[in-house]
């Protein structure tokens, strides 16, 4: 029996903001990228790093990008994009081989990757063992990272959606390490809207109806919470109008509508 048929686990819709939010490093005065960053112009804070060699703004770069196609009206055009925030955090890790938020813009990114193409490419150009090695050297290298156990949740659950048992023993994905991982994100980071989101299309995707009063209880939580930049607007904002879809049609339809948006 083939593995080829699934994808790696890390592109699920909410992961985008978990490097994103990520504050970058204090500075005497915000650059370019950090300006046009902060007020939502996700594309001008990109070109602006491109003319930087500063990792920092290299990495905020990445997570433009990222931010960009999630804002997008159409987000699965956005290939050069996404090819080119890869492009960034490679240039960070050259620069910063120990960065954490590298990685996990990286992991994403190839999560992204992963849910685009097709089963058998994206088994043969190994997006999911990239993603958990990633995701696993950012955990080795900051053990109390919310983002990298809320990236790690979603891996497990992902992989077991796409590739359910085969695909789980394959890749070592397992419900209950997903479950746990997102548990323990939650724990350290309580108020990020994009945690909770995360958390509630992980389980919608698993098994909908049977997680559907928990996933209304992360989705409330998302909605409730304070913005604190335009990211955060933007999680808060997908957290309603999911919860809009789920209250209309139900778990199983806000479980297809994550799916079908393939981000």
């Amino acid at each position: 029996m083939t593995r080829a048929w699934f994808s790696q686990g890390a592109g699920l819709i909410a992961v985008v903001l978990g490097a994103m939010l990520m504050e970058p490093a204090a500075a005497a005065e915000p650059s370019p990228t950090q300006i046009a960053f902060q007020s939502g112009k996700f594309l001008e804070a990109a070109q602006a790093a491109r003319d930087t060699s500063d990792s920092q703004d290299w990495s905020l770069a990445a997570r433009a990008l990222l931010a960009q196609i999630l804002a997008d009206a159409n987000p699965r055009a956005n290939g050069a994009l996404l090819d080119q925030s890869i492009a960034f955090s490679q240039k960070v890790l050259s620069a910063e081989p120990s960065s954490v938020e590298a990685r996990l813009d990286l992991a994403f990114a190839l999560g992204i990757k992963g849910r685009r193409a097709s089963k058998l490419e994206a088994f043969r150009r190994g997006y999911a063992g990239q993603g958990k090695r990633l995701i696993d050297e950012a955990l080795a290298l900051d053990p109390q990272n919310a983002w990298a156990y809320a990236m790690l949740g979603g891996w497990n659950c992902e992989v077991l959606r796409r590739g359910g048992h085969l695909g789980g023993k394959i890749y070592g994905a397992q419900m209950d390490r997903g479950v746990a991982a997102f548990d323990k994100a939650l724990s350290l980071a309580p108020d990020d809207p994009a945690i909770a989101l995360q958390y509630a299309v992980a389980l919608l995707g698993s098994e909908p109806e049977k997680h559907a009063q928990k996933a209304r209880a992360l989705l409330a939580l998302a909605a409730g919470a304070q913005p604190t930049d335009a990211l955060a607007m933007i999680m808060i904002k997908e957290a309603r109008r999911l919860a809009l879809v789920m209250d209309a049609y139900g778990a199983r339809a806000a479980s297809e509508d994550t799916t079908r948006r393939k981000i």
